[in-house]
């Protein structure tokens, strides 16, 4: 596929009105001043007044059912034009018009040829006919179809833009640099189709012809200093370093504020190898206010997916964000790239409110809202939650993630049939992907299981299973809630288990299957697992401390079993039996 700024100009005739139709049936419209060279119309035998009543009627008809996009239906009206008249060339035009449309070009290039053969002065049957030839790869025939227009047309000019893209098309670079210098014969020399032929001159590998073009545009422009930025960039993609410099130096000379040359420049020293002036050259691009904050923003995303493998990488990353939004305070990307940075760092706070001006000053970008989300759920701050995904629910209405957000908001404010509503109707836009799919579901499940709705839960949790069968959240909610019931324990120990092999060392997972074993009567496996978990990170976790207690009063350790009890109730909210244990000194399930 060749690189090209053109297409094939798309050049179709008016809508015909009906006063108009008789006139474009008859095929007797005045000609063009010069005919292409086909024959011209054939002489047809006149219609009955009946029969050309009737086909005007079809026709339009037809016409219409097309410019509603009703094809095969369009086609059938056709069909019957010709049936009344089997020579229409008109007619011939409007069936490979729909053909075309349906995607059956071979079927449209017959046709078309026969109208072409009926009727060769009417340039909007080739040019039909050469759209024809592009769909169907048979690029060939299309450069034929506008070599012949083009001698029949010469001063038409969109017609030679499609010739060039076609011979590009069918691999005839230098025909097509031909065809361009035709048309800077006719309008002299302009940026489009100078750059168009030094990108064809790149391709070709011939530097000097393409910086040839370049320099016809800087003679013609000689303060425009992005003609030398690109000079500068093709000389340093084919590794005529010391060209590339002088090019660079240039624009420096003309434009000393210039933002985009130090980009060039710290692409030029780290393909020279010499990774601080690099650097350098782009500390001094994110500096500039004359480059656009979107511009040095998808030069951050570029670099992301290097910086978890490269300390110093993440160093300069961090450098260039905060320079980024020294430059741009009020700008939308600048702040959004500055809460991902804080992000990060896990400075969540001050990450929620770089995105929250983020949104202040551009209400749109979802990503920024969504980020808040996040934030608000790392924070702990349900208020907001509930409120932003409001906000973000209104702004973006058929977004998944924020009716998901708000559920979870409303689950923590005991809200349940607002959060089941909220996941169902948010589950109808998730659309091809399974993992944020799998999470409504299991909100669904959790909602249901706090209502006592045990068998629509287990069939929430089964499709989210089924959605994902190794995801470790899933299956140790799931197992947790079936052990808290005391049901289907064997199924439960299977996924508790599963969810400990796909993320072993994570402490609520090792207490869920100990919790597991320690409904299934085993203590001492009960005790090895949620002491593991306490071990693991968990030796501030109210409920995994309070499991530990009860699995030692099962043992006979009671004297232990009340100094986790304890330590369950410093450490914060234990279960509603938990002061009762403490204070009676019993278990209580």
């Amino acid at each position: 596929m060749p690189d090209t700024n053109y297409s094939a100009i798309s050049l179709c005739p008016r809508i015909i009105v009906p006063v108009l139709l008789s006139l474009l049936l008859s095929c007797k419209a005045k000609p063009p001043v010069q005919e292409p060279t086909a024959e011209s119309p054939k002489k047809k035998t006149e219609l009955s007044a009946y029969d050309r009543r009737k086909m005007d009627f079809l026709f339009f008809e037809g016409i219409s059912l097309k410019l509603q996009g009703n094809y095969s239906q369009a086609y059938g009206k056709f069909q019957k034009c010709l049936d009344i008249d089997p020579e229409n060339a008109a007619v011939m035009y409007e069936i490979g018009s729909v053909l075309h449309s349906m995607g059956k070009n071979p079927d449209a290039i017959a046709v078309l040829k026969k109208a072409i053969s009926i009727d060769g002065s009417n340039i909007w049957y080739h040019i039909l006919l050469a759209e024809c030839y592009r769909s169907s790869k048979q690029y060939a025939n299309e450069v034929s179809v506008y070599q012949k227009l083009v001698k029949s047309y010469p001063d038409k000019l969109n017609l030679y833009y499609s010739l060039a893209t076609a011979q590009l098309y069918n691999n005839q670079p230098e025909d097509a640099v031909r065809t361009y210098d035709k048309i800077e014969e006719k309008i002299g020399i302009t940026e489009e189709i100078s750059l168009q032929k030094q990108r064809i001159y790149v391709k070709m590998k011939n530097i000097g012809k393409a910086a040839a073009e370049l320099q016809k545009l800087i003679d013609a422009h000689p303060k425009e200093v992005k003609y030398y930025t690109e000079l500068g960039n093709m000389y340093l993609d084919a590794g005529q370093k010391e060209k590339a410099m002088q090019a660079y130096q240039k624009v420096l000379q003309l434009d000393p504020s210039n933002g985009e040359i130090h980009l060039a420049l710290a692409d030029y020293y780290r393909e020279t190898g010499q990774t601080e002036k690099s650097f350098e050259e782009l500390q001094a691009a994110f500096g500039n206010p004359n480059l656009d904050a979107d511009t040095k923003g998808r030069i951050l995303v570029n670099l992301t997916p290097f910086l978890e493998k490269d300390q110093q990488m993440k160093a300069q990353y961090d450098t260039l964000c905060l320079l980024l939004v020294e430059t741009h305070p009020d700008d939308a990307t600048a702040q959004y790239f500055y809460g991902d940075l804080l992000a990060g760092k896990k400075k969540h706070s001050e990450a929620r409110e770089a995105f929250r001006k983020c949104v202040a000053l551009d209400k749109n970008k979802f990503i920024a809202w969504y980020e808040i989300l996040l934030m608000d759920i790392e924070l702990e701050d349900y208020e907001a939650l509930q409120k932003e995904s409001s906000e973000a629910m209104e702004l973006f209405p058929t977004e998944p993630a924020p009716y998901l957000f708000l559920a979870v908001a409303q689950i923590q404010f005991k809200k349940y049939d607002e959060a089941e509503s909220n996941l169902k109707q948010g589950l109808n836009f998730v659309i091809d992907n399974p993992a944020l799919a799998v999470q409504f579901h299991a909100y669904l499940g959790d909602i249901y299981h706090k209502q006592k709705k045990y068998a629509a839960s287990d069939e929430a949790y089964t499709k989210a299973i089924e959605l994902d069968p190794d995801n470790a959240s899933t299956l140790n909610n799931y197992a947790y809630y079936l052990s808290v019931r005391n049901d289907q324990l064997q199924k439960a120990e299977t996924m508790a288990k599963k969810a400990n092999e796909l993320q072993p060392g994570t402490p609520s997972y090792m207490d869920t299957y100990g919790w597991v074993l320690y409904k299934s009567g085993r203590y001492s496996e009960a005790k090895e697992w949620i002491g593991k978990a306490i071990g693991s990170g968990a030796e501030n976790n109210a409920v995994i401390l309070e499991h530990y207690g009860d699995v030692l009063f099962k043992l006979g350790e009671n004297a232990k079993a009340y100094e986790y009890w304890d330590k369950a109730k410093k450490a914060g909210k234990g279960s509603d039996l938990l002061d009762k244990k403490i204070n009676d000194k019993k278990l209580y399930e």
